[in-house]
């Protein structure tokens, strides 16, 4: 967003333009090496991009080039674990867990199972197959994603991001989402709430999001 139009509390990320440009490239490798994108995590920045996904995704979808895209945070239950491995067995598999923590208790013990399935079936590959997006700091995940060399991206650290930002934007871009136009969609929305004095309180900041969601269907 561009600083100079918004306040500073509306400037999620520095450099969007070229984190957006890395994310296409991203979500590119993706849908050309693998037919499943497993989105793993912990949190209401999680549960947002999960939200985001269901709203923007077609109902009915034949693009053979999209790889599916399976959100397994919320899942505590180790049969569900098994059976989902199980099933990605045999499919080229990219994972990306979400959690502006980095906390390690409750469902990210999903990611921890997950995890160790890539290491042991891609061993060195797996470094380039798990994307961990977390706050930057030396929380758990980010201490083990600079271990083994995995990329990030970072959750800016303010008191309450607005979830269309690069924390949830690779899967959406992965599903063939034009993410660029959305974060411009974003952009335009906020600055008509500027011009029409309205409050930008995270309540019509969601109200806004809803515009865009209905305009991307």
């Amino acid at each position: 967003m561009n600083g100079t139009n918004i306040p500073p509390n509306l400037v999620f990320w520095e450099n969007h333009n070229q984190i957006i440009r890395s994310i296409n490239e991203l979500a590119e490798e993706i849908r050309n090496n693998s037919s499943i994108l497993i989105v793993t995590g912990f949190g209401e920045l999680y549960y947002a991009t999960k939200m985001y996904y269901e709203g923007l995704k077609a109902y009915f979808s034949s693009d053979a080039n999209i790889p599916e895209i399976i959100f397994a945070g919320e899942h505590r239950s180790g049969l569900y674990i098994n059976q989902l491995i199980q099933y990605i067995a045999y499919k080229d598999v990219y994972i990306n867990v979400i959690s502006n923590s980095g906390s390690v208790k409750g469902p990210p013990s999903a990611y921890r199972l997950l995890r160790a399935y890539m290491e042991r079936r891609y061993r060195y590959e797996s470094t380039s197959r798990v994307i961990v997006t977390t706050d930057g700091h030396d929380d758990a995940y980010k201490v083990l994603a600079t271990e083994r060399e995995n990329r990030t991206f970072v959750i800016p650290r303010i008191k309450k991001p607005l979830e269309i930002s690069h924390v949830g934007l690779l899967p959406l871009a992965v599903a063939g989402c034009d993410v660029e136009a959305l974060q411009k969609m974003c952009e335009e929305v906020a600055l008509k709430l500027l011009k029409g004095n309205h409050e930008l309180s995270i309540e019509n900041l969601y109200k806004a999001t809803k515009e865009i969601l209905s305009a991307q269907k």
